[in-house]
């Protein structure tokens, strides 16, 4: 495994949370609805909070920290979306 810092680690989890769910991917009427798109996209604030809460501290809470942009995206990007 190499030395990565755990924040990279944390970083990397919600990214490919957020990648790889339904909601980012071209939906046509035969492969889904938008109803799971929205239940995928809902399921991101557990997800996110779990790799937050697991990371620590050590993730920052601050605007340009690993945690402080995990919380942004969910509060700013999904959350009125």
């Amino acid at each position: 495994m190499g030395s990565r810092p755990y924040g990279a680690n944390a970083a990397w989890e919600p990214y490919i949370e957020l990648v790889t769910r339904v909601a980012v991917q071209s939906l046509s009427a035969e492969h889904g609805t938008v109803r799971e798109a929205m239940n995928s996209l809902y399921s991101l604030f557990g997800s996110t909070r779990e790799i937050l809460r697991k990371a620590g501290p050590k993730v920052g809470a601050a605007h340009d920290s690993v945690g402080g942009i995990a919380i942004a995206v969910l509060n700013n990007g999904l959350r009125p979306f």
